[in-house]
């Protein structure tokens, strides 16, 4: 066992971080219209009357194992600052955790999200990808970093 000794002043920055990372919520956004988020909607929960298939993006994609490492060492740095008392790289931690995540997101559409499209979907397109047409999507996916109120 051993004892940790530190001044005053390092214990006040220390329980301010700490504070500082209770204060904040770091989120997944579709940065896209009203119609956009009820189309992503659509293929994420699929159609089943208009023969829409589910292709779920974001749970697939934060639950590999590469997401994970990455968002996890962006929390790990949001956490090491905190005991370090460096407030600065607190919210660094957690941008690193966010852009972990869309990226995360955007390698799995990349990468090809199952089931295929459909032939006539294929051939309209030129190409057989599901959910990239436009970029659109694609380019939506960001994330923010919120005080909690």
């Amino acid at each position: 066992m051993f004892t940790l000794k530190e001044d005053a002043k390092r214990q006040a920055t220390r329980e301010a971080c700490l504070r500082q990372l209770r204060e904040y919520r770091v989120g997944i956004v579709l940065s896209a219209s009203g119609q956009k988020k009820r189309i992503f909607a659509i293929l994420e929960h699929g159609a089943p009357g208009r023969n829409i298939p589910p292709r779920p993006v974001i749970r697939p994609a934060l639950t590999r194992e590469s997401a994970r490492e990455g968002i996890t060492a962006g929390l790990r740095q949001a956490a090491e600052a905190t005991r370090d008392g460096r407030p600065e790289g607190v919210e660094s931690g957690l941008e690193a955790a966010g852009a972990a995540a869309v990226e995360a997101i955007r390698a799995y559409i990349d990468a090809g999200v199952p089931p295929p499209n459909a032939p006539a979907t294929a051939a309209r397109k030129g190409f057989n990808k599901p959910l990239v047409d436009t970029g659109e999507l694609y380019n939506a996916f960001t994330y923010t970093i919120e005080r909690k109120s």
